[in-house]
């Protein structure tokens, strides 16, 4: 076989110009996720993070493009952005668990404790498997003792012992927080 002497980049070009034209932008925008998540995958992060923005500015209004976006800036070490992804995609879709999740643990690092609780709760409240359940269970429990405990050192020993039970209830097994429990109910008479 030969090719025609008309064949060549220009010819190329027309015909991926002419294919990409009839795909609409929340296709292209879902498939360019897509790839970003195989090269994630990979271990490709800065082409991941690309094909993410990419993404995001082809198509901004889709919770799922959003929430990939804002994992790929996490994985990143883009923790700014990667919370505004994810409150985006929150924003887009309340019920979506993993981006709730997700902003909970960068919100809980960055020392915003009782932001966190809320986006742990709504991940629990949403939770469309058992590991997003029992994942975000384990990291309320850890904020409520943190944020009881925070509470606690500036003498608000009711809201503390309030917190502190509850993240008992959910992990009545931690050592930890039994510990800080037993604390703060002897301070009260308790």
């Amino acid at each position: 076989l030969r090719l025609s002497p008309e064949w060549g980049d220009a010819a190329v070009a027309e015909v991926a110009r002419r294919v990409e034209s009839d795909l609409d932008p929340q296709t292209h925008a879902l498939a360019l996720m897509k790839l970003s998540k195989v090269l994630g995958w990979a271990g490709k992060l800065q082409e991941s993070y690309r094909l993410a923005a990419q993404a995001v500015e082809l198509y901004p209004d889709d919770s799922r493009i959003q929430y990939n976006a804002g994992l790929t800036a996490h994985m990143s070490g883009r923790t700014d952005e990667a919370v505004v992804r994810y409150r985006r995609a929150v924003e887009l879709q309340p019920d979506a668990d993993e981006p709730h999740s997700n902003l909970g643990v960068l919100l809980e690092e960055s020392g915003r404790v009782d932001e966190a609780i809320h986006h742990y709760r709504l991940a629990i409240r949403y939770a469309r498997s058992t590991d997003t359940a029992t994942r975000s269970s384990r990291n309320l429990a850890r904020a409520l003792m943190i944020s009881g405990y925070q509470d606690y050192s500036r003498g608000e020993s009711e809201n503390a012992l309030v917190k502190l039970a509850e993240a008992a209830e959910i992990a009545p097994q931690s050592p930890e927080i039994l510990g800080r429990l037993g604390i703060a109910q002897l301070s009260t008479g308790r």
